[in-house]
């Protein structure tokens, strides 16, 4: 990527506006300098999301995994938020994007993961909320001063009825998008909660500095980046401030950025938009290099509820650039968002699903928990669902505990509701690492084993075939059951998944 590319993108955002860009591309030829070249990122295998204080002792507990993560076929370890943070919102709310949590371990820790991932072949990615600080971060508390230079750095308001048609994300918890600040005078946007308010990205400046640091943070050694709330970064009078067509440019420029420190950097797109809108994050192959294909997971549980495997079967997967690829999942960090599933969907979906008070996300629209509770803690239900999932095409994620059948930690959730003042019921199934369930699972003990084994083993065709596993699946749908069959060299996988008793069949000829 060169220094005129980056130049015309940032034209498109600013005009003739030359002090903030000559100062970025003097920085991206310093780190250039220093640079390792680069190699392809793998879109391929399988990508493993656990947070860094997970498995306990920070990232150097996350790198004593790495062996066991190997074995399972990871090629990507996604690392949710590790940065400095008060930790309102589990790392989400960003103080210093330079620096590591010391919690974690710092910036050391990473550097010893780094390391390790590398020595095993597995590419690293961690989560870098770009939309928003925290409000402790050093630019919010200098902007609360109208005269700072950092004041523009986020949005203000006399009024606080600007960005009226921006929905509210969090209704029932947050019920505006605007906090009050008396210290400042004026009220202060934000997207999600109060103490996160929202970058100023029509300010050159923020898209400098957001960029550099983007930059920084390859040339220590990073794989690549999530965009948390990406589709959110871009501000407009009379829109719902989302999808806008500024916020392609944006991301473009973030790539531009690595790419010219060095190629091979793979930007996730965390935006909840329907397929054909979603394409347009992949830009020409020059934007984001993955996407989660939101529109897709409803119809897995759709289809466990109906025993109707037939609209997975039709669902789409358009066309991508070289090197792109469709990350599909069943469960994440977050909740499971209904938007993109049919109106008439929503409610019976909603209604299979949320097995407590507590799991309600929105009403009618979203609910949490772990996969093996949504299932009724049942191994065969959850392993059909994973056949499901690498039945089709795209680049499977699979959630921290999953693989041993992690139960909701309704614990964890009173303890992180009473530290943040809200009962936000993603706390659910963000806890710690169960390792006394580890031990169960693989020592042969309980429904936990059943997951372990099962999974071990469909991961493992995926692990052993890899170009089988990339390779476009043929799908058949008979009642309720699908067949999936990839065949590449010579040889054939065949997975076979019927939903009328969640009874896998997975072969390779």
């Amino acid at each position: 990527m060169n220094e005129r590319t980056i130049g015309d993108l940032w034209a498109q955002l600013y005009g003739d506006e030359r002090v903030e860009l000559t100062g970025l591309v003097e920085h991206l030829k310093s780190l250039k300098e220093a640079a390792s070249p680069g190699a392809a990122f793998p879109t391929q295998g399988l990508v493993y999301s656990t947070y860094a204080d997970a498995f306990g002792d920070g990232l150097d507990g996350v790198r004593a995994q790495l062996p066991r993560l190997k074995g399972l076929g990871v090629t990507v370890l996604w690392l949710l938020p590790l940065l400095d943070s008060p930790d309102r919102d589990q790392g989400f709310d960003i103080r210093d994007y330079t620096q590591v949590s010391p919690r974690f371990g710092g910036n050391a820790a990473l550097r010893r993961l780094v390391t390790a991932s590398r020595d095993l072949g597995i590419a690293l990615v961690f989560d870098v909320a770009v939309n928003h600080t925290s409000d402790q971060h050093p630019w919010f508390r200098a902007a609360l001063d109208p005269k700072s230079p950092y004041h523009d750095f986020y949005y203000w308001s006399s009024t606080a009825q600007e960005y009226a048609d921006a929905p509210l994300i969090f209704p029932g918890m947050v019920d505006s998008n605007w906090t009050w600040y008396p210290e400042a005078g004026a009220w202060n946007f934000h997207r999600f909660y109060p103490f996160q308010p929202d970058l100023n990205y029509r300010n050159p400046r923020v898209a400098s500095q957001m960029s550099q640091m983007l930059a920084d943070w390859k040339a220590f050694g990073i794989d690549g980046f999530r965009m948390d709330a990406a589709a959110l970064l871009w501000k407009e009078e009379g829109t719902d401030c989302e999808n806008l067509p500024q916020v392609h440019v944006i991301l473009k420029l973030f790539q531009a950025c690595l790419d010219f420190v060095s190629p091979g950097s793979l930007l996730l797109a965390e935006a909840n938009v329907a397929t054909e809108g979603l394409v347009e994050y992949f830009g020409q192959g020059d934007e984001c290099k993955a996407a989660y294909h939101f529109e897709l997971m409803p119809q897995f549980y759709k289809a466990l509820v109906t025993r109707n495997p037939r609209p997975l079967a039709e669902a789409k997967f358009p066309a991508l650039p070289p090197h792109c690829a469709w990350f599909t999942f069943l469960r994440l960090h977050d909740e499971v968002t209904l938007d993109l599933a049919a109106p008439d969907d929503r409610l019976s979906l909603v209604r299979a699903y949320t097995k407590s008070p507590e799991a309600i996300f929105r009403p009618n629209r979203a609910f949490s928990g772990r996969l093996f509770d949504l299932l009724d803690r049942d191994p065969q239900k959850v392993l059909a669902a994973w056949s499901l999932l690498v039945s089709l095409p795209g680049t499977p994620i699979l959630y921290y505990g999953d693989e041993i059948g992690m139960e909701n930690n309704h614990e964890y959730f009173e303890a992180k509701s009473a530290e943040t003042g809200f009962r936000d019921s993603r706390f659910l199934h963000r806890g710690p690492w169960d390792s006394a369930r580890a031990c169960r699972a693989q020592e042969g003990v309980g429904p936990e084993a059943q997951v372990k084994a099962g999974l071990d083993r469909l991961l493992g065709l995926r692990r052993d075939h890899p170009e089988l596993a990339a390779s476009t699946p043929q799908l058949t749908v008979e009642g309720s059951r699908l067949t999936s069959v990839r065949r590449h060299g010579g040889r054939t996988l065949t997975l076979v998944t019927d939903l009328a008793d969640f009874r896998c069949d997975w072969k390779v000829d």
